[in-house]
């Protein structure tokens, strides 16, 4: 499920969407209605909206493959989390959770943050469609939903013991880790070529590299001839790597000897692990707190799922596109 954790500097670096909430010069009644839910409606502007806004995430959760080849579903999937969070936002309110203002403000404070001025903050709002007042309605509904899930799921789950033992015993594997990794890299840059094709052209040009790199279509050496060797090569730890970079290299469970090419500030990275560091725990004691990490992450999901899935029969809920969502949504 998707809240899991809310990251409100992800969230708002982008356009934010919550249900019922129109921010947009056309009137309502000239937007189509993709879904009713109680007293709520989803427009798709809003489903547009999202998906835009939700790019970063959904590229993380699908290989850049799928996402470029499953645009429909990805707006199905972008749909239902919209549902799925007006359900969990009517639902606080009729269990009468509210919010201090103080804790809102808060947060649009760690939000301006990440501006240089008070007019840079305002000129986002405004091309994202937002005034201030509709920030904060964002945000206090946010948090509402997030009081709603820790009273509701999080501070119900208990892990046994006995659980994390028989976890342990079962899937040690799982709780190894790679410490350092032994790399060669190959930088791609955006060129005049690609920017006359669009970055779009571009991305999936990676993506077809890539592929045929995996595949053994194309050969590390073709590739590190036409590009050049890239500026990263021998051991590295995760901490001599930036966050995107290390989370591709050193993601739990990967084996990969080509990861996911990575974006960087002028094309993308190309990267060979020719060697792997793996630190895998010889006691419970050593994996114990990773091992409760990943039991209540699963119970958190899986009560989550179930928690909606009972709101979806408390509430009406009206969906009029399910098969075809239109618009560009930002990902077709």
């Amino acid at each position: 499920m998707y809240i899991c954790a809310l990251d409100w500097r992800r969230w708002l670096a982008g356009v934010v969407i919550a249900c019922g909430l129109v921010l947009f010069v056309q009137p309502v009644w000239a937007d189509r209605i993709l879904a009713v839910v109680g007293d709520e409606v989803i427009t798709q502007t809003d489903l547009n909206k999202i998906v835009k806004a939700w790019d970063y995430q959904l590229r993380s959760e699908l290989s850049d493959m799928e996402y470029l080849k499953k645009a429909e579903e990805i707006k199905k999937r972008a749909l239902n989390r919209l549902i799925e969070e007006c359900l969990l936002y009517l639902k606080a309110k009729d269990e009468g959770i509210t919010v201090d203002s103080s804790l809102v403000e808060k947060e649009i404070e760690k939000i301006k943050e990440r501006f240089s001025s008070q007019e840079e903050f305002i000129a986002s709002l405004k091309e994202a469609g937002m005034t201030p007042q509709d920030l904060y309605n964002q945000i206090e509904k946010k948090l509402m939903i997030q009081r709603l899930i820790n009273e509701k799921i999080r501070t119900k789950i208990y892990i046994n013991p006995t659980e994390i033992a028989k976890t342990f015993k079962r899937e040690r594997q799982r709780f190894c880790t790679t410490t350092s990794a032994k790399l060669d890299s190959i930088f791609v840059p955006f060129s005049k070529e690609s920017n006359q094709k669009g970055e779009m052209a571009f991305e999936m040009d990676i993506m077809d590299k890539y592929m045929k790199l995996k595949d053994g279509i194309l050969t590390w050496r073709d590739l590190k001839d036409k590009y050049g060797q890239g500026p990263i090569s021998g051991w590295r730890k995760i901490g001599d790597l930036s966050q995107d970079i290390a989370k591709e290299i050193f993601s739990p469970m990967s084996n990969e000897v080509y990861p996911m090419p990575v974006k960087v500030s002028s094309g993308y990275m190309f990267f060979r692990v020719e060697e792997r560091k793996i630190n895998c725990p010889e006691n419970l004691d050593e994996a114990k707190e990773k091992i409760y990490r990943y039991l209540f992450g699963k119970k958190f999901n899986q009560n989550l799922r179930e928690f909606v899935n009972r709101l979806k029969k408390e509430y009406y809920v009206k969906i009029y596109s399910v098969d075809k969502v239109e618009g560009d949504g930002g990902a077709s």
